[in-house]
């Protein structure tokens, strides 16, 4: 059985049908995943265990090109990243779809993070929920250092659920994005005004009586 690399280097020198031009990201996560059922089925021996007949191999394939498309798990590298993952393992049976989705993954924090410090679109549902809860949690107004970690906290809670098949329908609506001014940061530097740098009885005094609570205004 052909590992990965053997598989794409065939294409490359025409021993094999090449590749089919991709149309769409539906036809790519479904190409993996047949990569991937091919591979896993050669190092896994015990598949038949989970796989009999070709109706549930059918059934199989539907499930995890769904949930490869959901995942973002459209690219080679990403599935060599995981048939690398099931090989270390040393189980001879298939994985779940969440976990190898999550082997896939590999350094995904990182790529992750960087896409949403750079302010790129969620190019998927696991993204989108990621991208929303950090943007709630202000993860970009945090220092250097505590941003990543904020991040890590909420991009690994969102990869459990993802692996253990708990997958939300509906993504919450990021917040309004609020614009903060220069005078609005020159006002926090300055603190409340002081009554007493206005004319007495004016209305800028007034409104600055009300700043300090009405002390100077008794």
């Amino acid at each position: 059985m052909k590992n990965i690399v053997e598989f794409n280097q065939a294409n490359i020198i025409g021993t094999e049908q090449p590749r089919p031009a991709m149309e769409s990201i539906d036809s790519q996560a479904e190409y993996c995943m047949n990569v991937v059922l091919k591979e896993l089925r050669s190092i896994c021996p015990a598949w038949r265990n989970a796989i009999k007949t070709q109706a549930e191999l059918d059934g199989v394939k539907k499930v995890w090109t769904k949930a490869f498309m959901e995942n973002g798990i459209v690219s080679m590298s990403m599935v060599e990243t995981g048939l690398q993952a099931a090989r270390e393992s040393s189980s001879d049976f298939l994985p779940s779809v969440g976990k190898f989705i999550t082997w896939c993954r590999g350094d995904a924090f990182q790529v992750c993070f960087d896409r949403f410090m750079s302010g790129a679109k969620a190019s998927n549902r696991m993204e989108k929920l990621i991208f929303t809860d950090a943007t709630h949690a202000n993860v970009k107004r945090k220092a250097v250092g505590d941003d990543e970690k904020a991040f890590k906290r909420i991009f690994d809670k969102w990869a459990k659920r993802f692996a253990a098949g708990e997958i939300p329908q509906d993504v919450p609506a990021l917040p309004p994005k609020s614009v903060v001014m220069p005078t609005d940061i020159a006002r926090e530097r300055a603190g409340r005004p002081d009554p007493s740098q206005f004319k007495r009885g004016s209305v800028f005094a007034r409104i600055a009586e009300l700043a300090q609570g009405g002390a100077h205004g008794q």
